[in-house]
């Protein structure tokens, strides 16, 4: 099976909008909305990325997209580039969820991957590399 590009991608996640509506955060009827809205936003992110030479390929798959992004932030002039670990692995489930207290535990997710894992599957292969980048 071929893989899907990251635009393709967008039907598939957006489980964080499905969620919205579960929690009563976004009504039902802003979903099919709120999903294009999601589909108009990750398309214009690629565009920008292809456009600042950050992303080269024609169908970029999600794993593509993230490392521009984050190539994208390593390049900024911003004193501190900020990534989320999960990120690395593309994690799907949000450890929090905004406006949300007693409705889903927030901040308390155990991580997908031990730490162990981290290191045997070399997530963090680039961390160093993004981090000699960033040295001034």
């Amino acid at each position: 099976m071929a893989e899907r590009s990251y635009i393709e991608q967008i039907k598939v996640v957006g489980e964080d909008l499905v969620e919205s509506v579960r929690l009563g955060l976004l009504p039902r009827s802003q979903l099919n909305s709120a999903k294009r809205n999601r589909e108009r936003i990750k398309a214009a992110l690629v565009q920008f990325l292809r456009k600042e030479g950050f992303l080269k390929i024609a169908r970029p798959a999600l794993r593509d997209v993230v490392p521009a992004v984050i190539a994208w932030l390593t390049a900024s002039p911003a004193e501190i580039a900020l990534i989320n670990l999960e990120d690395l692995w593309l994690e799907t489930k949000p450890q929090n969820v905004p406006g949300t207290s007693s409705e889903r535990p927030n901040w308390r997710r155990k991580s997908k991957m031990s730490l162990e894992q981290i290191i045997e599957r070399k997530i963090l292969t680039n961390s160093k590399r993004i981090s000699e980048s960033r040295t001034r």
